[in-house]
């Protein structure tokens, strides 16, 4: 026999529903869950959410939960658990999702390259929900995609034949655009020249050759280094020039220098050259009176006095590489220089070109000068090449610029570090020349620094 119960005495079923499942974007923010129940019950998130995901109670049934961004390259989940108070037990879970965020993004914007045929690669940064299109404008066949792989796409550059440098705007783009576009600007530079045509005509001679592997006494006169004995300058083997000169300036010292080459000084009328290459170390945004001068020298002060001192000079200033010159004449308030007999002398120096010092540390770069050697400043002139390529001197206006070229006695040309009292610096220089043509002193970087 089987006793009937009463409803007195009949047992209430404890229940508890909640939403299932959330999900959230990468950007987070708020979702809510709803709770029925009959029950007491505590809530809590589990272990590998806690970085992320913080709840609120809005009411006895209402629950907010919030997520965090999700910064990470992966889709990330956790639960939202709730326990019977009393037993302990799991009665119910909410299960929350959070995308990860779609990424596209390149390793480098701009690029400016020698202008020899070559292979380009860009790293390719993106979440696999990216379908890559990389789009190079139909006009510019000189570019094309070679190879392409997950984390990178090879471009094939061509040769430029041509003696203005050309450009190129590469875009990446997401087929489905999840995501905004990245573009890529490569810059090739123009085929460099090999031979002024302003020197049609002329024979092209070497003058003086100042390789570093015939030794410091046989290519130059004295070493200018002060303090005396601090610093120093060595001929030391190189790999791509085979010998170089290393100019070691140390914080204490204020000269490393070399002054005059053996047997050869410009005489007054004359046009010549003088190319090297050069690495500089020091700090990108450190100031230095040169690292080569075309420098005045002469005991006839009543006959050519100093007018200029330096009539040109190529240094570091403020985080530019900058070619100035200094002109005899114009008032300048800045340098007041004096002349043996102390009679005043005023001086301006004009910025004919600068550059960037910061790419430039550390790396190989060529120079060229030209000089037409007269006191007359309405008859000199200079030009410039740097890496190949003829410079636009004081502000674009022209590639050539009239000058005084000789003051005092004579100019001697002067490599190494001047100036920057309490800054290691160093200067390596190789392949020095001086010579009638372009084409008889232009420095060529070997293949493997191309």
């Amino acid at each position: 026999m089987v006793a009937c119960q009463s409803k007195k005495d009949a047992i209430v079923e404890e229940v508890i529903s909640v939403t299932e499942s959330i999900d959230f974007d990468y950007a987070g923010g708020e979702k809510a869950i709803t709770i029925n129940s009959n029950l007491d019950w505590r809530v809590s998130i589990r272990k590998d959410g806690l970085s992320w995901l913080t709840y609120s109670m809005k009411s006895d049934n209402l629950m907010v939960v919030s997520a965090k961004a999700n910064t990470e390259r992966n889709e990330r989940s956790t639960q939202v658990i709730f326990t019977n108070a009393k037993t302990k037990e799991i009665v119910a879970t909410t299960d929350v999702t959070q995308n990860a965020p779609t990424l596209l993004s390149i390793n480098k914007t701009q690029e400016t390259i020698l202008n020899h045929a070559q292979d380009i690669e860009i790293k390719i940064d993106k979440t696999d929900d990216i379908e890559l299109i990389c789009t190079i404008p139909p006009e510019k066949q000189w570019i094309s995609e070679k190879l392409r792989t997950n984390t990178s796409v090879t471009f094939s550059v061509q040769k430029n034949e041509e003696m203005s440098e050309r450009s190129a705007k590469i875009t990446f783009s997401d087929k489905n655009e999840k995501v905004k576009s990245v573009s890529y600007t490569l810059v090739q530079s123009g085929s460099e020249m090999l031979i002024n045509p302003d020197d049609a005509g002329i024979e092209s001679k070497l003058l003086w050759n100042g390789d570093a592997q015939l030794g410091y006494s046989a290519t130059m006169n004295q070493q200018n280094l002060d303090p005396a004995g601090v610093g120093s300058i060595t001929t030391v083997p190189d790999p791509d020039f085979g010998y170089k000169f290393v100019f070691d300036k140390p914080a204490e010292s204020r000269r490393v220098e070399a002054h005059g080459v053996k047997d050869w000084r410009a005489e007054e009328g004359i046009t010549f050259y003088i190319g090297w290459v050069s690495r500089v170390t020091l700090p990108a945004n450190a100031t230095c009176n040169a690292f080569f001068q075309w420098k005045a020298y002469g005991n006839t002060p009543q006959k050519y006095p100093m007018l200029q001192n330096y009539p040109l000079v190529i240094k570091a200033l403020s985080g530019q590489l900058v070619f100035e010159e200094y002109d005899p004449n114009d008032v300048y308030t800045g340098l007041e220089l004096f002349d043996s007999n102390m009679n005043y002398l005023s001086n301006k120096k004009y910025s004919l070109w600068t550059t960037p010092m910061a790419p430039l540390v550390g790396v190989w770069n060529r120079y060229v000068i030209k000089i037409y050697v007269q006191r007359d400043k309405t008859k000199g002139y200079v030009e410039f090449w740097f890496n190949g390529k003829k410079q636009d001197l004081t502000g674009g206006r022209d590639k050539r610029f009239f000058c005084s070229t000789m003051d005092c006695d004579y100019c001697d040309p002067k490599w190494g570090v001047y100036g920057a009292e309490g800054i290691v610096m160093k200067n390596e220089c190789a392949l020095l020349k001086i010579g009638t043509t372009y084409e008889s002193v232009r420095p060529d970087l070997p293949a493997s620094l191309r």
